[in-house]
């Protein structure tokens, strides 16, 4: 439930600061604590955007990584123009995904025999999306 509320908090702190800059990004995805954003401003703007978010909420810190050519998200790397490199990324976010999911049900199930048949339906399902 925590991670819910923090969730709908950042949602309206985000909006918040998105509304105030008068810098705005083309593109803005967060999933959980971590941002994807895409800009077409210089490097300044930027770190002034990030000053900005910084200003109100002592408790929560904005930082970025600035590249021009590349730039890390859930353990992927993304390239930008020639570079780009969609089929490495997609299949490091398939094995994060697959090992995440399967932590999950080791925690969730309370015996062995049902962490073991629900990995089986978990492959059944992964194996009829290809």
């Amino acid at each position: 439930m925590t991670v819910a509320f923090a969730s709908i908090f950042m949602s309206a702190v985000e909006t918040e600061i998105i509304c105030l800059s008068n810098t705005k990004p083309l593109e803005w995805k967060r999933y959980i604590y971590d941002i994807f954003s895409l800009w077409n401003v210089d490097k300044k703007e930027i770190e002034e955007f990030i000053v900005l978010a910084n200003r109100d909420y002592p408790t929560i810190k904005f930082t970025a990584e600035i590249s021009d050519k590349e730039t890390n998200f859930l353990d992927a790397i993304f390239f930008k123009g020639e570079r780009f490199n969609y089929k490495q990324a997609n299949l490091d976010i398939q094995k994060g995904f697959i090992k995440g999911e399967a932590l999950r049900l080791l925690r969730t199930n309370s015996s062995a025999k049902s962490f073991v048949e629900n990995v089986k339906q978990f492959k059944t399902h992964l194996r009829a999306r290809d």
